[in-house]
């Protein structure tokens, strides 16, 4: 039976890819016949995509240009209303809603040394406050970002003009010497630094709040802000590293916060500031301004100097204290920095702020050292006594180097103790593991300086009032706990050489919990309102480190009581030990491993 003729099948063949046999007389095919349908021819011509040319290829492509750039002039004109957020509390001054608005309609900054223009200005508005809940307001402000999520809008709260003056002059007066990482002028007002640096003045507002719950609320908004400008937008400004800063030297908890100490670090690296800001072929970074740095030039202004050694104070504090993160890397280009801002007569704080860098510096070789002998290096072929012996010898340097005006100044001097007590605490470390291997007479030589060491910070600490507590940085107060635990170390220390009756008459740590306690307590009893106190706060603390220590420095003892005289047993007290402490301090304090 003839089969028809490549490319001839009838239709309904052809639509079936079946195959197409004639049938005699060549009226139809087998497959038609057979199922009773009309056979006829298959169309023979294929059909063919139309040939674009060149032109109109061009204009399709131009045509999706335009529509790209309509999206984008779109997306950041995209406008945010203002929304209502409620009072926290009646004792509290009610904040209302920071919408910093679109950057081409701001206006423009001041001519000073805050001139940068890295966000625009606040939209000049009295929020209405409501007396709803604060999940209300906070799920209004959750569907604003899910509506707009491109909005170029600040999230986080707008004071009212003269309280907004008022922090900023507490911070500027109060909390900034202690840890002068930035230079605010007196002459900087809120307003032009609402201009100039919205989010720095944001994280001001939160680090000068004294209120607990309005401080955590501010906190996490502030959080939210940052990671909608920095991730969602893209947009890493100098604005958001110096905020940052202030806000991980007087937040709440370096523990929880090692993410925001990481994008910290990531902000400088990106911005350049711990690299040359002209590459190998002396091309400038123009990106830089861009970012908020300014206009691109040879060398580091002052502070961009200022703001990358605190990334590195900061980040090599929460190394050293949780053991989660590694610190920023210090190079020959931090070196010219440091001494840049040694040499410089700008401000009258950078003094004090260089010293404390430098005994950071001091500090985190030491813990290299550590680490060299934990991991067997080439570098710990030298004897433990020789490099204590350096560490001592630059740390004796330093304090040669001190002016008498800041040997007066109490962050510098807690500094430049607990550096001591951290160094000679290698004679009797949490791990035998990172013990170093002194013996005899320099060991014991040791354990008495880090006795006296520890024992100068804590006078210390007994001279400064308890209201400065809310102006000392964050590390201070870890750092005080720290002393602490070389204390209640060197109390219960085993060695047939060591006589803790002695360390125990030299300082008595329970009447030192004992101290700070009361003195807490009365501070906050002038307050008013315990409840919502950040000083009631770290007085709990106290309470639960010393329910842990008493046991065994004072056994005899009767357990501590509250205002109404009841007593507080240690499984009251501990759980706020725990929740200010992060896991690596009650490693420390119970003798584990912390590093």
């Amino acid at each position: 039976m003839p089969e028809s003729t490549y490319g001839r099948a009838c239709g309904h063949c052809f639509k079936s890819k079946s195959k197409c046999v004639i049938r005699h007389g060549g009226e139809s095919c087998e497959r038609c016949h057979r199922l009773k349908k009309q056979c006829s021819p298959a169309e023979h011509i294929r059909k063919r995509n139309p040939q674009n040319s060149s032109a109109a290829r061009t204009a399709k492509l131009e045509e999706k240009l335009d529509g790209i750039v309509s999206l984008l002039q779109s997306v950041t004109g995209t406008t945010v209303p203002p929304t209502n957020i409620p009072a926290l509390s009646s004792n509290v001054p009610a904040l209302g809603l920071l919408n910093t608005g679109d950057s081409s309609s701001s206006s423009g900054p001041p001519a000073n040394s805050m001139s940068t223009p890295v966000s625009s200005s606040a939209d000049e508005y009295e929020p209405q406050l409501s007396n709803v809940t604060g999940s209300n307001g906070r799920a209004a402000l959750n569907k604003i970002r899910l509506d707009n999520p491109h909005a170029e809008t600040a999230f986080g709260y707008k004071p009212r003009p003269d309280e907004a003056e008022s922090r900023l002059t507490v911070f500027r007066s109060e909390l900034l010497p202690n840890f002068a990482c930035i230079h605010l002028p007196f002459t900087v007002s809120a307003n032009e630094l609402r201009q100039s640096r919205p989010f720095l003045l944001q994280c001001i507002m939160v680090v000068t709040s004294t209120s607990v719950q309005e401080r955590n609320l501010l906190s996490t908004e502030l959080v939210k802000t940052l990671t909608h400008e920095v991730f969602i937008l893209n947009k890493g400004h100098f604005d958001h590293l110096v905020g940052l800063l202030i806000f991980l030297a007087w937040g709440n908890d370096f523990g929880n916060k090692n993410h925001l100490v990481q994008l910290a670090m990531s902000l400088a690296q990106d911005l350049r500031l711990n690299r040359p800001l002209i590459d190998e072929g002396g091309h400038k970074f123009a990106r830089l301004v861009a970012c908020g740095v300014g206009i691109p030039t040879e060398t580091h202004s002052l502070e961009h100097r200022r703001a990358v050694l605190g990334c590195f104070f900061i980040s090599s504090l929460v190394s050293s204290f949780f053991g989660r993160i590694d610190p920023m890397q210090w190079n020959s280009l931090m070196d010219e920095h440091l001494r840049t801002i040694e040499e410089s007569k700008e401000c009258l704080n950078d003094e004090g702020f260089a010293l404390q860098i430098r005994l950071q510096l001091l500090l985190h070789h030491s813990y290299q050292m550590r680490d060299f002998e934990c991991e067997g290096s080439q570098h710990s072929k030298m004897p433990s006594g020789f490099y204590l012996k350096a560490l001592c010898s630059q740390l004796h340097d330093i304090k040669a180097s001190m002016s008498p005006r800041l040997q007066q100044e109490f962050s510098v001097m807690a500094g430049f103790h607990y550096t001591e007590v951290s160094i000679h605490e290698r004679a009797y470390p949490a791990d035998a593991a990172l013990s170093c291997s002194m013996t005899g007479p320099q060991h014991l030589q040791c354990l008495c300086a880090c006795l006296e060491a520890a024992k100068s910070f804590i006078d210390l600490t007994f001279m400064m009032p308890p209201v400065k507590w809310l102006g000392m940085p964050l590390h201070f107060r870890f750092q005080f706990m720290r002393c602490l635990v070389a204390l209640y170390r060197l109390s219960v220390h085993e060695d047939p050489a060591w006589d803790r009756e002695a360390v125990r008459n030299t300082i008595d740590l329970i009447a030192v919990f004992d101290h700070v306690i009361t003195s807490m307590e009365q501070r906050s009893a002038e307050i008013g309102n315990p409840d919502d106190d950040i000083i009631i706060h770290l007085c709990r603390v106290m309470k639960g480190f010393r329910a842990f220590c008493a046991p065994k420095l004072a056994p005899d003892e009767a357990p501590l009581g509250n205002s109404n005289g009841q007593a507080i047993g240690e499984d009251d007290l501990i759980p706020e030990f725990m929740d200010f402490a992060d896991d690596a301090w009650l490693q420390d304090v119970l003798g584990w491993p912390a590093y």
